[in-house]
């Protein structure tokens, strides 16, 4: 990926570190390049106005008002995108 490019170009010459060594790094990253089409799919899916039931809309309100925060943080977004998927799943039964 691109990504990975531009990681390598960051290390130091003569450093021999790997991405893995450096996971603050890796998540600025991927956070630059792939946070905006994870936000926008995950805001489609868990839009407070989606749902019709009082409670499923203050939970989804409150998972809205999470994604909004981490926008740009590449790993809680992730981390959202499990609970989402769990919400969607749990609301269609």
């Amino acid at each position: 990926m691109a990504f990975d490019k531009l990681f390598s170009s960051f290390l130091k010459k003569g450093r021999n570190q790997d991405k893995e060594s450096n996971p603050e790094m890796k998540n600025v990253i991927n956070s630059m390049f792939l946070c905006t089409p994870l936000y926008d799919k995950l805001k489609v899916k868990c839009h407070p106005d989606r749902f019709i039931d009082e409670n499923q809309k203050a939970v989804a309100e409150n998972l809205f008002q999470e994604l909004q925060k981490h926008k740009y943080n590449y790993e809680r977004l992730l981390e959202l995108e499990l609970q989402i998927n769990d919400f969607v799943v749990d609301k269609s039964r």
